[in-house]
């Protein structure tokens, strides 16, 4: 039994085309990784559609990929030193998209040098854009783990997905049940299969950077942290990766497609957000992310202090305006969280003109409102609420390992304990009103008329009117 070869393009010498069951040696476990994964971008339409989409590249159902492994270049300089894992070819019909692979697997992070003559070898050969692969993190596929000069990516693209966010969109349109042929759900099932194995080396993010204690002890001890520094930076880059790692783990546990919220600079501008959030860091001691769950009451935002050693889970929802009592919105609160008894939840309420307002334990908010409603010996009408879970993670918090594992567990259970509870309030439909009798105005009653029947010399009959 033959099978049919697609035909390379011309600048390579040598190359085999992807195969969702990969040959090779125990030792090429990026090169099978890479093989399964475009092997799937082939033959499954929908995942093609959802992975070339976030590199900005529209898939019709008439769009033909061609994909190929263990690409070997013509030219033997290039032959001799560049390997990329894979090369993808895109037609359109009306145009080609090109881009080459390079994968990463288990604890292997990229290499900046491998990666910039990558770039200078598509712009050699005109190919679009270079895919990277790995267990590293970024909050958008434009978003690279590596920071690279303007003139580097001058004319080629530059994009990143860790292995995990593969896995989540293939689970996601599995779970939403997107993709139509049955044969190729078998296959990108079967894909979800291959990664989620141990022995693959398909990886969550676990561990915060090695300056991470070093960071938090200085914290404690009143040390002033530097917004340039490397220990700064690379603590801030490994939060990113976490945050990226919670919108993740909580995409696969919802079924939904859960994601970082950005704003428009932060989004275009990677190098911006990180020192952003190290001038943050240095100022306010803390580290914040905000995770975008559909349809939820708001964002969830999740806060380390660093000087404190906590980590907070909250969020938002302004209190109902039909209620006039400051009791009856509290009570509306108490009600979507009468079924949360996990411990460290609290409540705070804001009020129109106030500041520091304080936040009160969910069971005694339960027990005396006041204890939330009066501040000062006086009552405050709330217009806003925080749900928090406020976790104090003492030694745990320097914990590169300890440190994530407490962060997932607490969003988790945050969402589910009290999250996935919180309804926003909506106006209620207008009501008919009842018309009172003192709206009834007198109207005059018209003047009766009379109709006579007349008849003319021309012997025609008229009606005419008679008061």
């Amino acid at each position: 039994m033959s099978i049919n070869k697609k035909k390379l393009p011309e600048f390579l010498a040598t190359g085999e085309q992807a195969r969702l069951i990969p040959v090779g040696s125990e030792g090429k476990k990026e090169g099978r990784a890479t093989s399964v994964l475009l092997a799937n971008l082939s033959a499954v339409h929908e995942f093609a559609q959802v992975m070339f989409g976030a590199v900005g590249l529209r898939i019709g159902s008439r769009a033909n990929i061609e994909v190929f492994t263990e690409i070997v270049f013509k030219d033997k300089d290039d032959s001799k030193k560049l390997r990329p894992d894979g090369l993808i070819i895109v037609n359109t019909g009306r145009s080609q998209w090109k881009a080459l692979v390079e994968a990463k697997i288990g604890n292997a992070e990229l290499d900046e040098q491998q990666i910039k003559d990558y770039l200078a070898l598509a712009k050699k050969y005109k190919i679009d854009a270079v895919i990277t692969l790995s267990n590293q993190y970024s909050a958008i596929p434009s978003h690279h783990p590596i920071s690279f000069k303007k003139s580097d990516l001058k004319g080629v693209g530059l994009f990143h997905f860790s292995w995990m966010y593969i896995l989540t969109e293939a689970i996601l349109l599995l779970k939403s049940m997107s993709v139509d042929d049955e044969d190729q759900r078998f296959l990108l099932n079967e894909m979800v299969r291959y990664y989620d194995h141990d022995s693959v080396g398909v990886s969550e993010f676990t561990s915060m950077n090695k300056e991470w204690k070093d960071i938090t002890t200085a914290v404690r001890s009143g040390s002033t942290l530097s917004k340039t520094s490397d220990d700064v930076q690379n603590t801030v880059i490994s939060w990113h990766q976490e945050a990226r790692d919670l919108c993740l783990i909580m995409s696969r546990t919802l079924a939904v497609p859960v994601s970082l919220r950005l704003n428009r600079k932060h989004t275009n501008d990677p190098v911006a957000r990180v020192k952003k959030d190290c001038e943050d860091l240095v100022k306010t001691l803390a580290l914040t992310c905000e995770l975008d769950i559909p349809n939820a009451v708001s964002p969830l935002k999740v806060t380390a202090d660093l000087q404190r050693r906590t980590l907070d889970c909250s969020m938002s929802l302004n209190a109902p305006k039909d209620k006039q009592r400051a009791s009856s919105r509290l009570n509306w609160l108490l009600r979507q969280l009468k079924q949360t008894d996990v411990e460290d939840v609290f409540i705070r309420a804001y009020t129109m003109g106030r500041g520091n307002n304080p936040q009160v334990k969910l069971s005694e908010v339960r027990e005396n409102p006041d204890a939330l409603l009066v501040i000062e010996g006086n009552q405050i009408q709330p217009v806003a609420f925080d749900v928090i879970l406020s976790r104090d993670l003492a030694g745990k918090f320097s914990g590169r390992n300890t440190f994530i594992q407490a962060v997932e567990e607490t969003v988790k259970q945050f969402y589910i304990a009290a999250g996935q509870c919180l309804e926003a309030w909506t106006p209620p439909a207008p009501k008919v009103k009842k018309i009172q009798s003192e709206d009834i105005h007198e109207v005059d009653e018209p003047e009766e008329v009379k109709l006579v029947q007349v008849k003319d010399p021309e012997n025609r009959i008229e009606a005419i009117s008679e008061k």
